[in-house]
């Protein structure tokens, strides 16, 4: 698979959480402030720019902003009645991002093609 500047890795997956939980491992260290600004945006191809926006999910799997690709693509099946045919791209005319379920997809704009 070719690396793409979109995708930043698989999951780092953490240890349960305690009723008490203990302080957070140093690659989780961003969740104690959250990257805000960092968002994953879902837009439809079909609809006019600036007026395509579906959706918007929070990145905060990866400290420099980013979801797992599963989530993100699950997301779009549910908004598409349940349609899991579809895939994601960059570009309006671009190609399909190939992503395993568990790589992290960066913060931008992604638009769902059915």
């Amino acid at each position: 698979m070719a690396t793409s500047p979109t995708l930043l890795g698989p999951v780092e997956v953490r240890e349960s959480a305690d009723i008490y939980p203990s302080p957070l491992p140093r690659q989780y260290s961003f969740l104690a402030k959250p990257p805000i600004n960092q968002r994953i945006n879902i837009r439809h191809p079909a609809y006019e720019p600036g007026s395509d926006l579906l959706f918007t999910l929070y990145a905060w799997d990866h400290s420099k902003g980013g979801l797992q690709y599963g989530l993100v693509h699950n997301a779009c099946a549910v908004v598409a009645a349940n349609r899991r045919d579809g895939y994601l791209s960059k570009a309006r005319d671009g190609g399909r991002i190939h992503a395993s379920r568990t790589d992290i997809l960066g913060a931008g704009d992604y638009l769902k093609i059915i």
